[in-house]
């Protein structure tokens, strides 16, 4: 992805990081602290990403480009985490606050997600459908408040700046919204699909959305989505939950193995109906990751079967 998204960055003024503000980043950035200790000092979901973003982020700094962080509710949900540990209860975090806002919607998502992981093991498949459907729900609101948060404080920041690259994950789809609403039409706001040629070689769409992204991206517009169309996606979605890969690839700068997996696993899901699933479901909820994708594509028929088109 950097390769793609280094040239966007440096035609513009400004890079809006999608993270909160790290011990140790604008030291990083300015070499006196060493990327490899600022990686130590914070912890990183994918760390070879991470250290490449660093390299290409101080380079950027270097000639010119302001970097900053921004991602309010992850720090104010750092920012509950240490009261909690200092001694604080919630019933002391005062009602219509942003602290208050932040803790009842991680509350909401965490209890969803582990009754999701409270129901897989043993449920009956319907409950576990019905669980994933919650928790999709949960994620979808979580996301919308992340988004206005971060649409509040990018907005004060087109005061300094005319260009402004704004780094955002695929399923932070109501952030545009909330940009373009406070903007109005002094600014233009501009999606760009990092890897859509990339998509578009592989499966002939802008982006590879998997059932669970599009569940979760429904939810986002419309809360109340559910029905056949929610039932399918999520039941999709827990098959494709236990046959993709969770940790980190790399590879060779020019290559996608990710996204060519991504393609690779929505192409298995698409021609899957709902009792296939329920049916899968019973073969690989105890399986591991090779394991499990062994069963689906040994289930799936040789010849293409009719899919379902689900919007």
């Amino acid at each position: 992805v950097l390769p793609l998204a280094e040239p966007l960055m440096r035609s513009q003024d400004l890079v809006v990081l999608e993270e909160p503000r790290l011990p140790g980043f604008r030291e990083m950035l300015e070499g006196s602290w060493a990327i490899d200790h600022y990686l130590e000092e914070n912890a990183f979901e994918f760390p070879a990403f991470a250290r490449r973003s660093c390299e290409v982020l101080r380079q950027l700094h270097g000639d010119g480009i302001a970097v900053v962080q921004v991602e309010p509710y992850l720090e104010e949900l750092g920012a509950i985490y240490d009261f909690f540990d200092g001694g604080g209860k919630p019933e002391q975090i005062r009602d219509g606050t942003l602290r208050r806002s932040v803790y009842e919607t991680e509350r909401s998502w965490t209890g969803s997600l582990m009754q999701h992981y409270w129901t897989a093991p043993a449920a009956d498949f319907r409950v576990v459908v019905a669980a994933l459907k919650a928790f999709a729900r949960e994620d979808a609101a979580r996301g919308v408040l992340r988004d206005r948060l971060r649409a509040e404080k990018i907005v004060d920041l087109t005061q300094k700046h005319r260009r402004i690259y704004v780094e955002a994950g695929y399923l932070h789809v109501t952030l545009r919204r909330e940009l373009q609403a406070r903007l109005g039409s002094r600014v233009v706001v501009r999606p760009r699909l990092i890897l859509e040629p990339v998509a578009r070689r592989l499966c002939g769409r802008p982006h590879v959305l998997l059932p669970g992204d599009r569940l979760v991206m429904r939810a986002a517009f419309q809360p109340d989505f559910d029905g056949e169309g929610a039932d399918l996606l999520a039941a999709r979605a827990l098959i494709l939950l236990k046959i993709e890969p969770k940790e980190e690839q790399t590879a060779p700068e020019g290559t996608f193995p990710h996204t060519e997996k991504e393609v690779e696993l929505l192409r298995l899901a698409e021609r899957l109906s709902f009792d296939d699933c329920g049916t899968l479901f019973e073969r690989i909820r105890r399986a591991g990751t090779a394991e499990a994708e062994a069963l689906v594509r040994d289930y799936i028929p040789t010849e293409p079967i009719q899919t379902d088109r689900v919007t």
